[in-house]
């Protein structure tokens, strides 16, 4: 896994503040200018199958890290299509869904004990797992950097990615 700031990682490994580099550190590029080595465009943009033990430490990691109980499960699903469908079926919305996706996801669901028709989805935790640790992060860096050194940051590192998330 790769941290905020380029450095490696096992999955499941866990964080200390020792293992943080310093921001500003000069490190070479990856291709598609990630610091630190992993050409995180690739990995967003690959449609190769997850290795899903690892996969599941990180999100389990990351619940802890958020002073979360990890997920009793992870769902795994054949495409984003059917995840959202599934997200659906959870949360009432069958009727919205196109006929040959709800069947789909349901199975996916059943695969691991989960029955479609009888929601019970917990709350969002997009807060704690996403959106709080990605603004403590920034303001760590541009408190580090300054605006013109957070500016620079994000356009080496981010900003390619947000292109390709946007499709642009």
């Amino acid at each position: 896994m790769t941290n905020t700031v380029g450095e490696q990682r096992t999955a499941g490994e866990p964080r200390t503040t020792g293992d943080r580099s310093a921001v500003g550190e000069q490190r070479t590029p990856a291709p598609s200018g990630e610091v630190g080595g992993t050409d995180s465009r690739a990995v967003a943009a690959t449609t190769a199958r997850a290795d899903r033990t690892d996969a599941e430490a990180g999100v389990r990691l990351a619940y802890r890290q958020a002073g979360l109980a990890e997920p009793e499960r992870v769902v795994w699903v054949d495409s984003p299509l059917v995840g959202t469908a599934a997200v659906l079926l959870l949360t009432g919305g069958r009727a919205t869904l196109p006929s040959d996706v709800a069947p789909r996801a349901a199975r996916a669901l059943r695969a691991v004990g989960v029955e479609p028709d009888a929601p019970r989805p917990g709350c969002s935790v997009r807060e704690e797992m996403r959106t709080a640790p990605w603004e403590a992060e920034r303001r760590r860096v541009l408190t580090e950097l300054g605006p013109r050194g957070w500016a620079a940051r994000w356009a080496l590192t981010s900003a390619p990615l947000w292109e390709l998330t946007r499709g642009g």
